[in-house]
């Protein structure tokens, strides 16, 4: 477990092991992290580890990673969705919102916003929310939030994207995507 981070220092510092570990890692020439950061698995390659004590338990001192991998979890394909694509979502019983859709898949969607949206969570069930796809109808569905991310596009503003996963879709509204995300890959590549 992460315990502490000096950026000023260039380290952080992690729970140590049992003796026997620790000694390993010691006689490692580097060793490699695996978590998770707002629910998308990461990993990252540490040398230099140092064992010590931090709060009077034991504890394992390494640089800060120069490079951090996300790892991916998708098993559909995704495309952008065209900028008419909303979903209506209520995240508590007094809230109700419409989001854009940034990117849309068959397993998931991502949404985005120009506000600050405190009112998510990862692995948040969002019950009775409304997709609406245009011509293809709107679909009712619950998504899980998978991962939150504040960036700032290209206009430098700040933006809120939510990674949701579509939760119990049934067949007929799985085949109304796959419609959907056909027609918007032919769109971008001038087949419609």
């Amino acid at each position: 477990m992460l315990l502490n981070v000096y950026p000023e220092e260039n380290r952080m510092v992690f729970d140590g092991f049992e003796d026997a570990v620790n000694q390993s890692i010691r006689d490692s020439v580097k060793v490699t992290f695996n978590g998770y950061l707002d629910g998308v698995k990461i990993s990252f390659t540490a040398a230099h580890s140092k064992i010590g004590v931090y709060e009077g338990a034991p504890a394992l001192s390494i640089n800060l990673p120069t490079s951090i991998q996300y790892h991916q979890t998708r098993t559909s394909f995704r495309v952008k969705a065209p900028s008419n694509t909303y979903c209506s979502v209520s995240p508590s019983f007094w809230k109700s919102l419409k989001l854009s859709v940034d990117e849309l898949s068959v397993g998931g969607l991502s949404l985005f916003t120009s506000k600050d949206q405190d009112s998510f969570t990862i692995r948040q069930a969002i019950k009775n929310c409304r997709l609406d796809l245009g011509d293809f109808g709107k679909l009712e569905c619950t998504l899980e939030v998978c991962s939150i991310k504040q960036t700032t596009n290209r206009i430098g503003a700040k933006v809120t994207s939510i990674g949701c996963r579509f939760v119990g879709l049934k067949a007929n509204e799985e085949a109304i995507l796959s419609r959907f995300i056909t027609q918007q890959e032919r769109r971008l590549h001038g087949r419609a």
